[in-house]
């Protein structure tokens, strides 16, 4: 009995710490998450994916010696460098080889398919302007105010600022600076999506409302001539916009009124902008600068009713993203949310239609 009872015992607590390092698994990258990312950061700020990309076709993999010879400082300190490497190999962000040289074990560094996405040469597509924004100091303080929104319904961008992100891109010019330099690089696949509708052939005036400095609707007029399009931002936004054929920019306050007059509005990426309120008076104010037969065209996430476990709220987007939105004071809806807030617009007839980015 004695015997048997110990043998349980020991059964138990294999179990127990079976259960402990399943336990560790799951946490660690999430205890280190932070890490993970600021290490991502410290390599694409030291450009070293463009560094490795430049060296691929004639020299291929490099060593640390020979990256910290491409860095602009005197003073590179190889042993640091070095261990910066090692991560993210680990964390399968770079590819490293062992080879012999004059007797001596070096490791050459390469890219993988997830380092090439960061790189930024002759890139329109790379990720390294979201890694940047997201790993902006200014980014991470709302973060420390989630727990407010959970408890009392309160806006952690709100709470951290006292205003809106946008808002605060006037504020501190690098954050501006760096969602600029985001939201330059995700128009690429969007125009590339919305090239994919079509439902332009009867538009004649196009208003592309919140259209940044306006190559969205350049890119349409371009696939589609017989349209005139507009583009409509914020003046300051405005005063930047270089001149696009067939494009005309105009500047003022959508939630002020004075939207451009057209037969069709175009916001992508606007709505969500704003909470239901404002969302509503944005979407009064676009009915009244349509025409008559005019349509509203909005390219905005749909998130399901219900998320399932361990997927994703909406096709390619995992769930930590529309957590992330919800932080920089954005709010993604349901279908059914997305129909009770046209309605309330103006727009009670809505049809949806999937044009997901190809990244």
């Amino acid at each position: 009995m004695a015997e048997a009872t110990a043998r349980s015992s020991d059964v138990d607590h294999k179990d127990c710490a079976s259960a402990a390092q399943n336990g560790m698994r799951v946490l660690s990258p999430l205890l280190f998450g932070h890490a993970a990312a600021m290490t991502l950061k410290t390599a694409v700020v030291l450009n070293i994916p463009d560094i490795l990309a430049r060296a691929e076709p004639e020299r291929g993999a490099l060593s640390v010696h020979e990256i910290s010879k491409e860095l602009p400082s005197d003073s590179v300190d190889e042993q640091v460098l070095h261990r910066v490497m090692r991560t993210l190999v680990h964390l399968k962000v770079f590819s490293a080889e062992r080879v012999s040289e004059s007797g001596t074990t070096v490791a050459r560094y390469g890219l993988t398919p997830a380092s090439r996405r960061l790189v930024q040469e002759n890139n329109s597509r790379s990720l390294a302007p979201l890694l940047m924004y997201l790993n902006y100091i200014s980014s991470h303080v709302p973060w420390q105010h989630l727990h407010e929104s959970v408890l009392y319904g309160k806006d952690a961008w709100g709470t951290a600022y006292g205003m809106t992100s946008w808002e605060y891109s006037d504020v501190d010019p690098e954050y501006g600076a760096l969602w600029n330099a985001f939201n330059k690089v995700q128009g690429a696949p969007t125009i590339e999506a919305l090239k994919r509708y079509d439902g332009f052939k009867d538009v004649n005036v196009l208003v592309d409302v919140g259209g940044y400095q306006g190559a969205t609707v350049a890119a349409i007029v371009a696939a589609h001539p017989h349209i005139r399009g507009i583009n409509f931002d914020l003046p300051h936004v405005i005063a930047e916009a270089p001149e696009f054929p067939g494009v005309e920019h105009v500047s003022g306050h959508l939630l002020e009124g004075g939207v451009p007059s057209g037969d069709a509005m175009l916001m992508k990426n606007i709505v969500h902008l704003f909470k239901d309120e404002e969302a509503v008076k944005v979407l009064q104010n676009c009915k009244k600068a349509l025409t008559a037969n005019g349509k509203l065209l909005i390219y905005d996430p749909v998130i399901p009713s219900e998320f399932d476990e361990g997927g994703s709220p909406y096709d390619g987007v995992p769930p930590l993203m529309d957590l992330g939105l919800l932080v920089y004071g954005k709010v993604d809806r349901t279908e059914e949310q997305w129909r009770a807030l046209l309605a309330s617009g103006g727009f009670p007839n809505a049809s949806f239609v999937c044009l997901q980015p190809q990244h």
